[in-house]
């Protein structure tokens, strides 16, 4: 199978907005913060769930700026209010250990927020 170069180049943007994201999940700085933000607005699709696993990447513990970062919760969120809570679940739950080195206490946010909703 063939793709286009298009879909080559938007692959290829994914993959560079992930790390982007992950470079700067510290948010450190104010430069730090816009390049955050900037990655999840590129990765984050209304009509794709698979942005998931991409923005779950984006999650660190020990992040300077926890607003900006709750942006990218309610970004992942979306998808379980928008679409069916048990595709959004099957999605979500197992990137979940994802973030135990990381980012624990961001999964536990997920995992306690998923109770209340459910």
């Amino acid at each position: 199978m063939f793709l286009k170069n298009t879909e080559i180049h938007a692959m290829k943007n994914q993959e560079q907005y992930t790390q982007q994201l992950i470079e700067n999940k510290l948010m450190i700085s104010s430069e730090e913060i816009s390049l955050y933000e900037e990655a999840v607005e590129k990765l984050f699709d209304r009509e794709n769930i698979s942005a998931i696993d991409s923005l779950i990447y984006g999650f660190s513990d020990l992040s300077e700026d926890r607003e900006v970062m709750f942006s990218t919760l309610h970004a992942i969120e979306y998808y379980g209010k928008s679409l069916d809570l048990e595709i959004y679940m099957n999605k979500l739950l197992p990137l979940l250990r994802l973030l135990e080195k990381d980012a624990y206490e961001w999964s536990e946010t997920f995992f306690l927020r998923i109770m209340n909703y459910i």
